[in-house]
């Protein structure tokens, strides 16, 4: 009898020993370790339930997340769901049911192997169902992958003293997933046209405007992001050009903004829940030369060409992050390096840059700073981030120019199904710009950082409601103040016969004056109230529309823009 119990205590044990191991291989299997991108509705839910305490030990300040990242934020969501309203829960349900595998149901064209969760095929019941849309799906014990259509037609007007329309088309792809559990990929590619009205609203876009194909050329215009990520515990590294956002706060991020052409960058780090530690080695893309070695300034004619030379520009970051369950401190620092290989000393993932900047001879472009999160109590977040760029200490309280830095401050209350937050943000002059231009903190001609330009603030008040469908609405209000420089149009070329630091792309001249006072220059004021909505007709086809005023120098601006669109978020 006793032998029978060991027996059979022996055998259970064995088998609760094998159904973990199951049941760890297959959670493996479906974690997501692919980004998701910074565009995604989901941010700004997850913004929400973090300012109403429900997400510990969690953070917006480096996106994109993985997709796996972002599953677990919304299980701990639903763990608190007491704290949520009604249509806090209908959201939180949207968003379940499209990136939880287990509550995902999906219409398809194409399969490796029918899942017992798909029900429709893509036509024709599939395609006009609430069911998650996909060209190709397989999902088994190799590899999660999912392919998905992009479709989308934009329409736009602006109404001012020159009023102009405009229609675009654009179509594409969308394919992501993972394979065991550890290497995550995607790739996105779509190509677009200004199918009619006028070009130069459509170049308002900044998107737009940084593609050479429409900008330069008079094209189409084509756009792509991808990447590869490997994941294993607590290390990982990512190869890919992606958008990217870094820097705690809510509509302005010091150190990497929304403005910010995508980077191809090198990405590695070590993280536990607590800490996290990344390493980031970046490309950016130099202002082009002439054959004469005269740079080419963007806005210039002749920007393109096999024979314009453009010299290799590298970012190098650092950012420790300390997560307690109140929030998060980091601290981060940067390089900008140009016109040579990799230096071996930048590839260093554990250093201080600013020594090693130095004792490369000072050549280079760097920067420190920190952001942090607090979450003081319950429906309350406070965000803020601040940028040195220079600093000469005995200068300090003064204006001299060389004491160049940027930072943002804000906070956010949330209430049931709404949250409202204000922000200041600041750039004092030659911020960002570098006495080599190619240094400065640009890529392409776009800056890098915040959306501010030196010698610039603004206050704003945004607010967010969620009535229990994916797309909140939102509003914004923004007072923002520049000191612009002194200009001259000489021989049809604009000249600064006074600097007042307000260009990234125009450092301190022998000429110019050593202090440079905050708004200094021609004062230019604007002020900005926008409105922008979305509606989910059926899951994947949905319709965006924005409505903005903008009153700047006595002049009064509307616009206008609406868009229907075939595209899973």
């Amino acid at each position: 009898m006793i032998v029978d119990i060991t027996y059979a205590t022996l055998l259970n044990r064995k088998i609760m020993l094998l159904l973990m191991i199951f049941f760890v291989m297959n959670s493996v299997a479906n974690a997501q370790v692919e980004h998701l991108p910074i565009v995604h509705p989901v941010y700004q839910f997850l913004e929400h339930c973090e300012a109403k305490g429900v997400l510990p030990h969690f953070s917006l300040s480096a996106l994109p997340l993985q997709r796996g990242e972002v599953q677990k934020a919304l299980q701990l969501i639903r763990k608190s769901e007491n704290e949520l309203s009604e249509d806090e829960r209908d959201v939180l349900l949207h968003y379940e049911h499209e990136l939880l595998t287990e509550k995902r149901v999906n219409a398809t064209l194409f399969h490796s192997s029918m899942p017992v969760n798909d029900s429709l095929p893509f036509f024709f019941d599939g395609i006009a169902s609430n069911h998650e849309k996909a060209i190709y799906l397989q999902q088994d014990s190799l590899v999660t992958l999912f392919s998905s259509p992009l479709f989308s037609i934009e329409s736009a007007f602006r109404s001012d003293s020159a009023s102009a329309s405009m229609l675009t088309g654009q179509v594409g792809l969308r394919m992501h997933g993972t394979m065991r559990g550890n290497v995550g990929f995607f790739l996105q590619v779509t190509n677009g046209a200004l199918l009619s009205g006028d070009r130069s609203l459509a170049l308002d876009d900044p998107r737009l405007r940084q593609n050479i194909k429409f900008a330069v050329y008079d094209s189409d215009f084509d756009f792509t992001e991808s990447h590869i990520r490997y994941d294993n515990d607590w290390f990982y590294a990512s190869i890919g050009r992606e958008s990217r956002t870094l820097g705690a706060g809510f509509n302005h991020h010091q150190f990497l903004g929304r403005n910010s052409p995508p980077l191809d960058a090198l990405m590695i780090g070590a993280r536990t829940k607590t800490f996290e530690y990344r390493y980031t080695h970046a490309s950016l893309l130099s202002l082009p030369q002439d054959a004469n070695g005269q740079i080419i300034l963007p806005g210039q004619t002749n920007s393109t060409g096999s024979d314009k030379f453009m010299p290799a520009k590298t970012l190098v970051m650092h950012r420790a992050a300390f997560r307690p369950t109140w929030g998060e401190i980091a601290l981060w620092e940067s390089v900008i390096y140009q016109n040579r290989t990799f230096d071996l000393a930048y590839l260093n993932p554990l250093s201080f840059l600013k020594s090693v900047e130095h004792s490369l001879r000072d050549r280079d472009n760097s920067a420190m700073g920190f952001d942090f999160t607090v979450r003081p109590m319950k429906n309350l977040i406070l965000k803020g981030a601040y940028l040195l760029d220079d600093l000469i200490f005995s200068k300090i309280g003064t204006d001299y120019w060389s004491n160049k830095s940027a930072f943002s401050f804000g906070g956010m209350y949330a209430l049931p199904a709404m949250n409202i937050a204000i922000e200041y943000a600041r750039v004092q002059p030659y911020t960002y710009s570098h006495f080599n231009v190619q240094n400065s903190m640009s890529s392409d001609g776009a800056n890098i950082t915040g959306s501010l330009r030196p010698n610039s603030d603004e206050i704003s008040l945004s607010a967010s409601l969620f009535h229990g469908h994916r797309y909140p609405i939102r509003l914004l209000i923004a007072y923002q103040r520049h000191g612009a420089n002194e200009i001259v149009n000489i021989n049809g070329r604009d000249s600064i016969i006074v600097n007042h630091g307000a260009n990234t792309l125009q450092a301190r001249r022998p000429w110019d004056s050593e202090y440079a006072p905050f708004l200094g220059g021609i004062l230019e004021e604007a002020l900005r109230a926008q409105i922008t909505a979305g509606f989910e007709i059926i899951r994947g086809l949905n319709v965006q529309a924005l409505y903005a005023l903008r009153s700047q120098a006595g002049n009064l601006m509307h616009f206008m823009q609406a868009s229907l669109r075939f595209e899973d978020f």
